[in-house]
């Protein structure tokens, strides 16, 4: 949302706006199609830690899920 606010406020929207504009579209798209597709995924990464902690994360995951398979 913080991303999204910026560009709507550089472009001359309001915060109230902007934040209208999320309640409406965004966060209710979010809930449609995101959400659900939540149950079925094997991980998540939220992209909170950067892009490299989210590859170690998958790596280390792949690795673990092969020694696994091959035991």
């Amino acid at each position: 949302m913080i991303r999204r606010t910026g560009w709507f406020l550089s472009k001359g929207y309001s915060y109230e706006e902007t934040t209208q504009e999320y309640l409406d579209l965004v966060r209710f798209r979010h809930d449609e199609y995101v959400e659900p597709t939540k149950w079925h995924a094997d991980i998540i990464i939220n992209g909170s830690t950067g892009p490299h902690k989210g590859a170690e994360l998958i790596q280390v995951w792949i690795e673990h899920s092969l020694q696994l398979g091959s035991g």
